[in-house]
């Protein structure tokens, strides 16, 4: 790169960057990605690793926000690395464990089990170079919730894990409790323990969301409550976009159409980076079979511009989109907007299956 194009490259970060980091208070890249802006964290780190290649905690974020957009190959890469150049880096361990996680759903059967043993053991070098990391702790309890005993899934070994996670951080303690009652299907026990995550911290931003998505779920679907949960998120940290994204489907679901309008313009104002907001809102009128229409308009939004890490992506767009314009009668518009999603994202089944019926 030329010391031209260098420093204009600098300039513009330092223009459009900054301003939107200041929004979602510090500017480093470390902060942003726990907040869930990851555009913005991604030339940070990409400037640092021009400037020092082998950082291992530059490596590890920029690794994280490969995973927030699914390019796991590509955080394998810089995983590798940081643990090459920082092995007792616990933080690189637990991603590492979380990029072969995203990669194992891609894998063929005899390759899965090497995975699941890699995981495995990348979640407990994670743990045993820092006892007290919480992601390196749920890392290493999911693997023993949802892996097999073949290969080395323990049920007992997760329970152990959730007291010690509850140890360090009530919240947290009762999401991994949580977690656990869910996958033995003890449904009343899940949503206590959800619950008792705000209880045992009213502030707590992840508290709140996590209640406000366990009113959303089918099985304890309560837009009400849900509406009322996101809105105390939202007060907590108006600078991140999940409080948004689940007022915006709550009051979708109510109907409560000119709160929704005000409430996407607040979020475009707060977070103009991630317009997920758009696309919940649009699905939420999709699955209750409200307005087609509006779906429709949320969703050409939506589309105009790149998604945000961990946001739906274009692909998946296209596709709902593709459903607001059949429900309309725009079949021939449908169509290409069915083909347009799974063009861009092949694994789209259910895209697939409406595009061979619009076609018939």
């Amino acid at each position: 790169m030329s010391a031209i194009l260098r420093a204009t490259t600098i300039l513009l970060v330092c223009i459009f960057i900054i301003p939107f980091a200041a929004r979602a208070s510090e500017a480093n890249p470390a902060t942003l990605i726990h907040s869930g802006h990851y555009k913005q964290a991604r030339p940070l780190l990409e400037h640092e690793l021009q400037q020092n290649p082998n950082n291992p905690d530059a490596l590890v974020l920029l690794a994280r926000v490969h995973l927030a957009y699914n390019e796991y190959d590509d955080a394998l890469k810089l995983l590798r690395q940081a643990v090459k150049q920082a092995p007792s880096n616990s933080d690189a361990h637990v991603y590492l464990a979380e990029a072969y996680a995203q990669k194992i759903d891609h894998a063929g059967a005899f390759e899965k089990i090497g995975m699941a043993k890699t995981i495995r053991k990348e979640a407990e070098r994670a743990v045993a170079a820092d006892p007290r990391n919480l992601d390196a702790l749920e890392s290493l309890m999911e693997f023993h919730i949802e892996a097999p005993g073949m290969v080395g899934g323990d049920k007992d070994k997760a329970r152990e894990l959730s007291m010690r996670i509850a140890e360090l951080d009530s919240v947290r303690g009762n999401f991994a409790r949580a977690a656990i009652a869910e996958h033995e299907k003890h449904y009343d026990e899940q949503k206590e323990f959800e619950l008792n995550a705000v209880k045992s911290n009213p502030r707590s931003y992840d508290a709140l969301v996590g209640a406000s998505e366990l009113y959303l779920s089918p099985r304890f679907l309560d837009y009400r409550a849900a509406s009322e949960f996101a809105a105390r998120a939202i007060a907590v940290d108006p600078t991140r976009v999940r409080g948004y994204s689940l007022l915006a489907q709550a009051y979708a679901g109510l109907g409560r159409r000119e709160e929704l309008g005000a409430l996407l313009e607040r979020a475009h104002d707060k977070v103009p980076d991630d317009l997920a907001p758009y696309f919940y809102a649009a699905q939420t009128l999709l699955s209750t079979e409200m307005d087609s229409a509006l779906a429709e308009k949320l969703l050409r939004k939506y589309l105009t511009q790149q998604p945000e890490g961990e946001a739906p992506t274009l692909g998946e767009a296209h596709w709902r989109l593709g459903q607001a314009l059949a429900r309309q009668g725009k079949n021939e518009d449908a169509q290409r907007e069915m083909e347009d999603a799974v063009r861009i994202n092949p694994d789209l089944k259910g895209a697939r299956k409406e595009l061979e019926r619009l076609k018939s």
